[in-house]
């Protein structure tokens, strides 16, 4: 998701906000991209000086698009996902997904949900055996585990009074993901990294 916000110069004075920086001529675009190693979301600033085309502007904003969806690959990758998941405290979800790269809504909702809930990404090429463990037979399939999941021994199947949350939909809307995850999404995002956890989500 991209937020298009508007700043009036001459309304101004000519003494924009430090975050905006100096501004030498309009329209002046530029872009504010979290990091990833930034615990309280840090933004980077990038300007833009390419030509002022839609699909241009597009690129743009779409390549600056934060991503953070975990790739998994095999079962290694997938206990360490939920190993990072029982440090952290927070839910995981698997995305399940047969495209080459990472969905645009699914990369979108990463950034808005994060350090609320964990993704990690498996491809159908790659993960045929963790996809038949967890029954998957359509793309995309989320299966989303919460808090209490990841805490326990346990990561599959009856815990408690909750189970597992399935998302099946072959064309999800950002709408219809954004409710999944909000089920599952703890209320505020961890700032704090626990000792024992090694990176950054």
């Amino acid at each position: 998701m991209v937020r298009v916000a508007y700043w009036d110069t001459e309304a101004d004075r000519g003494n924009p906000p430090p975050l905006l920086g100096a501004i030498q001529g309009t329209p002046t675009i530029k872009a504010f991209a979290p990091k990833r190693a930034s615990a309280s979301n840090r933004k980077v600033v990038s300007e833009y000086s390419g030509a002022r085309e839609v699909e241009d502007l597009r690129r743009f904003a779409v390549d600056l698009m934060p991503n953070f969806v975990e790739s998994v690959e095999g079962d290694e990758a997938l206990h360490a996902l939920f190993d990072r998941g029982k440090k952290w405290h927070i839910p995981v979800v698997l995305l399940f997904s047969d495209t080459t790269n990472t969905p645009m809504i699914v990369k979108a909702l990463s950034t808005q949900y994060r350090r609320r809930v964990i993704i990690g990404e498996l491809k159908s090429w790659k993960s045929r055996d963790i996809a038949e463990l967890y029954r998957v037979t359509t793309y995309p399939t989320l299966i989303g585990f919460y808090v209490e999941h990841v805490r326990g021994d346990k990561f599959e199947g009856h815990h408690g009074e909750k189970t597992p949350l399935r998302f099946e939909k072959k064309r999800p809307s950002h709408l219809s993901l954004d409710l999944y995850l909000s089920k599952l999404a703890l209320p505020k995002p961890v700032t704090s990294r626990p000792v024992d956890a090694k990176d950054e989500l």
